[in-house]
């Protein structure tokens, strides 16, 4: 598997005997409409109007590839969820001058949903990195940030090393 979080949280369903293919597709389901919701979130933290920030995941809902995805099953949508949380916090810190551990929870969560979140989450850190330096922010935000998202996956890494032995 590549999608770790996501066969993480099938596991209970699978264990209760519910059919996990239609049990992940209603997952998918609530997954876009919480990335519809972060995405709505983020433009009102932002400073949109309720109607203006509506418009944001009115597109989003729109795009038949996100709706496609979204009733597949797949871990698609929790990984669009956890990339419009984090890179939402990230918008909202920024605007409020400040760099906290948040966009680094979301994105370590969102590369233990698929793999190629790191790179999501190197674009995230260097981001703050910057953010810290042109606004001459404590680096404790940017420290916390690194430390969580490092646990995150390297807790993962140890884990997948103890029980696979690679």
């Amino acid at each position: 598997y590549t999608n770790f979080l996501w066969v993480v949280l099938l596991m209970p369903f699978g264990a209760m005997g519910l059919d996990l293919e239609p049990t992940a597709k209603i997952l998918g389901v609530l997954f876009a409409a919480g990335c519809m919701v972060s995405v709505y979130r983020t433009g009102r933290r932002l400073g949109a109007p309720p109607v203006g920030a509506m418009i944001r995941p009115l597109i989003l809902s729109s795009n038949p590839a996100f709706v496609v995805w979204a009733c597949g099953g797949l871990e698609t949508t929790m990984m669009a969820f956890w990339v419009a949380a984090g890179y939402g916090r990230l918008l909202t810190d920024h605007q409020r001058e400040r760099c906290s551990v948040w966009p680094a929870l979301y994105l370590g969560l969102a590369t233990l949903s698929r793999p190629d979140g790191i790179v999501l989450a190197g674009i995230m850190l260097g981001f703050q990195a910057i953010q810290t330096r042109r606004q001459r922010l404590s680096m404790r935000g940017l420290t916390w940030s690194t430390i969580v998202y490092a646990a995150i996956v390297g807790g993962h890494l140890a884990f997948r090393l103890a029980y696979y032995g690679e």
